[in-house]
C-alpha cells in the first residue's frame, strides 16, 4: 500500500540506514588509522627503548648473540625485531633465519631509516608471505650508522582487534537504527493521519456527503489546512444548498409556464422540458433522453433548429402542429461547457382564428361598402350639375368623405390581401427608375396646386430589381402621395442607389414632420398623430401599413427619420434578386396587426 504513512516512514528509515552507514563507515575508517597510529608510536617508543641494547651488540659483531636478543625478545613483545646493516644485508630477525632472507636495502620503511628518519609502512611481506606493519630506525654512534632497527606487527593481529571494535559499533549502530526507525514511524503516523483524515473527507464530501467536519489538528500547517478544509465544505455546502433552491425554484418556475418549453442538445436530444410540452406531444412518458423529431415528426420544425444551430440568433417562428398554429422562439445558448437550444411554444391558434374572423370581417364590409359607396360617388356627381352654390357646398362635402370612404374600403382590401398567409409576390425585372417617372404624372395636379417641386437623383447605370411591380407601384404611390399631403410648401427628393446585393431608394420633404415620439407606431394600422388633419387632406392611416407589408413582402427594410418641421425622410433597401430559401428566418409569416391600430404622418 503505497500510502502517505508508508512513503513518509521508508524515506525516513532509508535516511537513518544510510547515515548509519555513512557513520560507520567513517567511524571504521577513523578507528582504523587511529589504532594503526597508535601502534606505530608504540612501535617507535619501544624502538627508541631498544636502541641501545641492539646497537651494543651489533658493535660487539656477535650476530649469532644478536640474533638471539631478536627473538628472546621478539617472542616477549609479540612482534617482529629485524636488524639490518646500511647495506640492507639482514642481521639477525625474530621470526626467521637471517641468512635465508633476502636483501632489504629496498623496503620503503629501511629506505627512509637509510635517510636519517623513522620509516613506517603498511604492506604486504614477502619473507612472511603477510599483510604487517613497519616502523624503521636508523642505529647511530656518534652521528655514524651503523645499522637499522626495524620493529613491525602481523596486520591480522591488529584487524582482530578493530573487528573487535566494529562489531560492537555495528552492534551500537544497529540499536540506533531499531530506536530511530520507531521514533520514525512515530513521527510519521503523526504526520501522515492527519493528511489521512483529510484524504478520507474528501473522499466522503466527493462522494455527495456535505456534513463532514475533520477535527482540529496540533500541526500548524496541517491546522491551517484543516480549518481550509472545513470551511471550504461549509461554503460548499452553502452552494449545494442555493443550488438545490434555485434548482426547485426553476423547476417549480418551469412547471408552471403555461407555454410548451424544452431546452435540447443540437443535435435534438431532450435534456429538459415541462408538462405543458408533454400535453403538447401527447406523451405522458419520460422525455428526457429522447430525440425532439421523433416526439414531434415536422420537417419545418428540423429545419427551424437546424437554422437556429448554424445562425445562433434568436428568432421566432410561425409552426402548423397537430392543426394548432404555435409561435416558436428559438434562442441558443452557449457556455464552456455545453452547448443548448431553448425552444417555446406559444399556441396562437385562438389569435389566428380571431384575425382571421376580423380579417374576413373587414374584407366582407369593405366589398359590401364598395357597391354603395361608388353608387353614392355617381349620384353625387350628377346632382353637382344642377346644384346652386349652397347645394353644391353641401354636395362637395358629401363628394369628400365618400371619396375618403372609398379610399380607405380599396385600402382594407389591399391590406386584407397584403395579410393573408398565402400572398406572394410575382417577380419580374423592373427599373425602379422609370417605373417611379410613369408614377409622377398622377401628382402633377396635387404638385402645381401646392407648389410643390419634385426632384429626381438615379444614379446612372443602375441594374433593374426583381420584384413585383404592381405591388412596387403601390408602394410608392402611398409613400410619395403621403409626402404630397403633409408638405405645404418646399419640395419632395427621390434618389435611388444600388450596392452589390441591395437597391436603396431614398424619398424625402419638406413637410411637418414627425415628432420623435411618434416615429416607432407611424406603420400601425389607423394609427394618427392629429385625427383633425388627417380628416382635412383624405388620410386613412392605412397607406403606410400597406408600405411596410410590401417592404417585407419583398424581403427588405424601411427606416424613417424626421424632425418636427424639419421633414420627413424614408429609406427603404430591396434586395435585388428575390431568393426561395428553406431558410424559416427568411419567410417568417407577417403578424396580423390589431385592427384599434393604424399609421400614418400628422
Amino acid at each position: 500500500m503505497n500510502s502517505i504513512f508508508h512513503r513518509v516512514f521508508r524515506r525516513h528509515l532509508l535516511l537513518i540506514i544510510f547515515l548509519s552507514t555513512v557513520i560507520f563507515l567513517f567511524n571504521y575508517k577513523l578507528i582504523r588509522s587511529t589504532y594503526l597510529n597508535t601502534l606505530s608510536s608504540d612501535l617507535q617508543r619501544l624502538a627508541i627503548a631498544m636502541h641501545e641494547n641492539i646497537l651494543q651488540k651489533t658493535l660487539e659483531g656477535d650476530l649469532q648473540k644478536l640474533d638471539d636478543f631478536a627473538k628472546s625478545y621478539g617472542h616477549l613483545l609479540d612482534a617482529r625485531i629485524t636488524v639490518i646493516d646500511t647495506s640492507g644485508v639482514v642481521l639477525a630477525d625474530s621470526r626467521n633465519n637471517p641468512a635465508e632472507m633476502e636483501n632489504h636495502k629496498d623496503r620503503p620503511e629501511v629506505l627512509e631509516a637509510l635517510q636519517g628518519e623513522t620509516g613506517q609502512s603498511l604492506r604486504f611481506s614477502s619473507t612472511v608471505k603477510e599483510k604487517m606493519l613497519y616502523v624503521a630506525m636508523p642505529l647511530n654512534r656518534d652521528r655514524e650508522k651503523i645499522g637499522i632497527l626495524r620493529l613491525s606487527l602481523f596486520l591480522r593481529d591488529i584487524q582482530s582487534l578493530i573487528n573487535s571494535m566494529l562489531k560492537q559499533a555495528f552492534a551500537v549502530s544497529t540499536f540506533f537504527i531499531l530506536v530511530a526507525s520507531v521514533i520514525a514511524a512515530f513521527f510519521s503516523k503523526q504526520l501522515s493521519q492527519p493528511i489521512s483524515d483529510l484524504a478520507a473527507a474528501s473522499q466522503r464530501v466527493a462522494s455527495g456527503e456535505f456534513d463532514v467536519e475533520v477535527p482540529p489538528q496540533k500541526w500548524a500547517e496541517i491546522r491551517i489546512l484543516s480549518n481550509n478544509f472545513n470551511e471550504m465544505v461549509r461554503q460548499i455546502r452553502m452552494l449545494f444548498a442555493e443550488i438545490t433552491r434555485q434548482k426547485e425554484e426553476l423547476t417549480t418556475v418551469i412547471g408552471s409556464i403555461q407555454e410548451a418549453l424544452v431546452v435540447i442538445k443540437p443535435k435534438g436530444t431532450i435534456l429538459l422540458c415541462n408538462e405543458s410540452f408533454r400535453n403538447l406531444s401527447n406523451s405522458n412518458k419520460r422525455l428526457k433522453g429522447e430525440k425532439i423529431f421523433d416526439i414531434i415528426n415536422s420537417t419545418e420544425l428540423q429545419q427551424q433548429i437546424d437554422c437556429i444551430r448554424q445562425e445562433k440568433t434568436p428568432f421566432q417562428q410561425e409552426l402548423l402542429w397537430q392543426n394548432q398554429n404555435y409561435m416558436v422562439s428559438y434562442s441558443y445558448l452557449k457556455t464552456k461547457r455545453s452547448k443548448e437550444i431553448v425552444i417555446i411554444f406559444h399556441n396562437i391558434s385562438q389569435i389566428r382564428n380571431l384575425e382571421r374572423i376580423k380579417k374576413d370581417f373587414i374584407a366582407n364590409v369593405s366589398h359590401e361598402l364598395r357597391t354603395p359607396l361608388t353608387s353614392i360617388k355617381g349620384f353625387v356627381e350628377t346632382l353637382l350639375e344642377d346644384s346652386d352654390d349652397e347645394q353644391s357646398r353641401q354636395l362637395r362635402i358629401i363628394e369628400r368623405n365618400t371619396n375618403r370612404m372609398i379610399s380607405m374600403v380599396e385600402d382594407l382590401l389591399t391590406l386584407a390581401e397584403l395579410e393573408e398567409s398565402s400572398a406572394i409576390i410575382r417577380p419580374e425585372a423592373i427599373d425602379l427608375g422609370e417605373l417611379i417617372t410613369e408614377l409622377l404624372p398622377i401628382f402633377r395636379e396635387k404638385t402645381k396646386k401646392k407648389g410643390l417641386a419634385i426632384e429626381l437623383d438615379f444614379s446612372p447605370n443602375l441594374p433593374k430589381i426583381e420584384g413585383d411591380s404592381y405591388r412596387l407601384e403601390q408602394l410608392f404611390v402611398n409613400l410619395i402621395d403621403n409626402a404630397i399631403k403633409y408638405t405645404e410648401s418646399g419640395k419632395l427628393s427621390i434618389s435611388t442607389n444600388a450596392d452589390s446585393i441591395n437597391y436603396h431608394i431614398r424619398i424625402a420633404d419638406t413637410g411637418i414632420g414627425i415628432p420623435e415620439k411618434y416615429k416607432d407606431r407611424i406603420f400601425e394600422r389607423f394609427y394618427v398623430i392629429d385625427k383633425s388633419r388627417s380628416r382635412r387632406v383624405g388620410g386613412t392611416g392605412l397607406g403606410l401599413s400597406i408600405v411596410k407589408h410590401i417592404v417585407l413582402l419583398h424581403g427588405g427594410n424601411i427606416i424613417v427619420e424626421s424632425e418636427r418641421n424639419l421633414g420627413t425622410t424614408f429609406h427603404i433597401s430591396l434586395p435585388l434578386i428575390q431568393r426561395k430559401s428553406n431558410n424559416p428566418l427568411n419567410k417568417s409569416h407577417l403578424p396580423l396587426l390589431d385592427l384599434s391600430e393604424s399609421a400614418s404622418e400628422s
